[in-house]
């Protein structure tokens, strides 16, 4: 009974414990809200930093869109697109390989991209709209505030320069409400300031990050284009490709292009005082006219600069001259060594391209050789860059002009700096092939530039004269026993 009493007591506690602990509860502060912490310590500036931030994200991403495109490309079973050290975001260029290829298949891709008028113009990076060696057959373009199951606005190309990976399109359709985005002047960038990219990665449209410049001028040869690039640390992303990187007064300064595939937080951009020129380019007549001087150009390497009588491979080597064209007017010649352009170094083949490329069409340019253990200074007025038809045409004409009969292939001796550049053993002995008629019956059998050929019709050759007299001799088929890099192959030509 007794047990039972204290029992009951307990229970009465308990229940009175319980009714003052929450009540304690309902009454007592469990956290605090609105208060500034550190307010002493970093004062009002950084609370307007990230009033800035936020303003600009809300404001800037009514000028960008995220693009999706559909083409209809021919895949190469064997690329790889992991291979490449550098790459783009997307529309990594296919084919040229040989062999078997699939049926075409109809491939998307996503991108970024940003209005800069009210007349729909859009810019955007060529690799964005572009896939297989083509254009896109059909591209949208997303607002932010578009619906999710809305495909896109519909587009169009207007222009695309792969030299700079720059690209513009119109919307052929628009909302109603349009908030072009503003230019500023990527000169003025300094190392170290504050930007802000807006764009698709991964599909997550209108995504905001930011970070700071961490270099200006970068080259990355790997991109081959004409652009010094602005890196930046702001956390750019696949599908940020094409879409704009501001600064903290809301201009565009640069398009965001391409990352480092082996490290996080290393983007580059190309500088909007370059992309400016050529958008404008694109709109009033849909091409570029890029400066060019009409050469062939390649790196120089330690074993060719030493048969050059250069101490170190700092240079661009000169493999041949196309007649007619600005360098040859000018006196340039096959195994002359760029060393500078206008008093500034060059010391690759994409540092000259982008030397001469970025030029006026009409200047002159100052153009300092080495020739023969001298140093030469050239005067070479830039050409206007051929079409890529007109280039065909116009190598295919050159080498025509100094055949003999040689089935469509320009062939020279094997000398030491060929040599050193193929890096072949001095008991190997045969003719280099060094250019080839597109149309041509070696073209045709899978010659190659490049190719050594060392016996026609199993006799060995030695010499030009040698190799020249064997083909006009063969009729019909002959075969050619060729080494190409560590290979030997044997090829058969059907001249008929």
């Amino acid at each position: 009974m007794k047990n039972k009493q204290q029992l009951g007591f307990l229970s009465v506690l308990a229940v009175i414990v319980l009714g003052v602990s929450c009540a304690d509860l309902q009454s007592k502060e469990l956290w605090k809200e609105d208060v500034v912490v550190g307010k002493e310590i970093v004062g009002e500036e950084v609370h307007k930093i990230n009033q800035a931030f936020t303003g600009l994200a809300e404001v800037l991403s009514g000028s960008v869109v995220s693009i999706s495109t559909k083409t209809k490309v021919i895949r190469d079973r064997r690329y790889n697109p992991q291979a490449d050290v550098f790459r783009y975001f997307f529309g990594n260029p296919f084919g040229g390989r040989g062999g078997i290829q699939p049926p075409p298949q109809e491939s998307s891709s996503l991108g970024s991209g940003f209005l800069i008028n009210e007349d729909g113009y859009l810019v955007t990076n060529s690799h964005v709209v572009t896939q297989g060696g083509r254009q896109a057959d059909e591209i949208f373009a997303k607002f932010a505030g578009d619906s999710a199951k809305f495909e896109g606005w519909p587009a169009e190309i207007v222009g695309v320069d792969p030299t700079t990976d720059v690209a513009v399109l119109k919307l052929k359709e628009k909302p109603k409400a349009l908030y072009p985005a503003y230019f500023g002047d990527s000169s003025k960038l300094k190392v170290g300031e504050w930007v802000m990219a807006i764009g698709n990665p991964f599909g997550h449209s209108h995504s905001v990050t930011s970070g700071i410049v961490s270099a200006l001028g970068r080259a990355v040869d790997d991109l081959n284009t004409r652009s010094s690039f602005i890196q930046t640390d702001a956390s750019i992303n696949p599908g940020n490709s094409g879409g704009p990187l501001f600064n903290m007064k809301g201009q565009v300064i640069g398009i965001n292009t391409a990352i480092d595939a082996r490290a996080n937080g290393i983007g580059f951009a190309i500088p909007i005082d370059l992309a400016k020129t050529v958008i404008k380019q694109l709109i009033q007549k849909g091409s570029v006219d890029i400066g060019w001087i009409g050469i062939y150009m390649a790196d120089l390497t330690p074993g060719i600069a030493k048969q050059l009588g250069l101490a170190q491979a700092d240079g661009v080597l000169i493999q041949d001259v196309i007649p007619g064209e600005p360098a040859a007017s000018a006196g340039m010649k096959s195994y002359d060594v760029v060393l500078a352009v206008d008093g500034k170094e060059v010391s690759s083949t994409g540092e000259l391209f982008k030397a001469v490329g970025n030029k006026a069409i009409g200047e002159s340019a100052k153009i300092l050789v080495h020739r023969n253990g001298k140093q030469v200074t050239l005067n070479v007025k830039i050409g206007k860059r051929k079409t890529e038809q007109e280039l065909a045409a116009a190598r295919d004409a050159q080498i025509r002009g100094r055949l003999e009969d040689s089935k469509g292939m320009l062939l020279e001796e094997i000398n030491p700096q060929v040599r050193s550049m193929l890096g072949l053993e001095a008991d190997v002995q045969g003719v280099f092939v060094q250019q080839l008629v597109s149309d041509g019956f070696a073209a045709q059998a899978g010659v190659r530039p490049g190719d050594v050929i060392v016996e026609i019709n199993r006799k060995p050759v030695t010499s030009v004269k040698e190799a020249v007299a064997l083909l006009k001799k063969s009729s019909g088929e002959f075969l050619l026993k060729i080494l190409r890099e560590d290979s030997t192959i044997i090829i058969l030509i059907e001249d008929q």
